[in-house]
């Protein structure tokens, strides 16, 4: 399961582009939702704050050794999801933290 192989992150290295676009759709929608409610997202990946982490990996294994989920996740969030905190993780090239905690409702109490 790509959405838990890494405890506490979204894995997309190994995605195409389009379905990594989706699963983080997908992802942040859940997270609007009330806990109750919600489809995949939990505590093994999302903490109680909103904040995560994706993994996008390097581009070690894209052509040219370019990185090619990094921008288009980075850009997805500059286009789609401004409101939202989507930075590079300054000890690790190859992952984004996310804090979506602006779109988290209910609890798990």
């Amino acid at each position: 399961d790509k959405l838990h192989s890494v405890p506490g992150a979204l894995d997309l290295h190994e995605l195409s582009l389009p379905v990594a676009r989706t699963v983080v759709r997908s992802a942040l929608e859940d997270v609007g939702r009330r806990f109750e409610e919600r489809r995949f997202v939990n505590g093994t990946w999302i903490s109680t704050k909103g904040k995560f982490a994706i993994i996008t990996g390097r581009g070690n294994r894209s052509a040219g050794g370019e990185a090619v989920l990094r921008p288009a996740i980075l850009a997805l969030f500059e286009d789609e999801y401004a409101s939202l905190e989507c930075a590079p993780d300054p000890q690790n090239p190859g992952m984004l933290v996310v804090d979506a905690s602006p779109l988290l409702r209910g609890s798990s109490s």
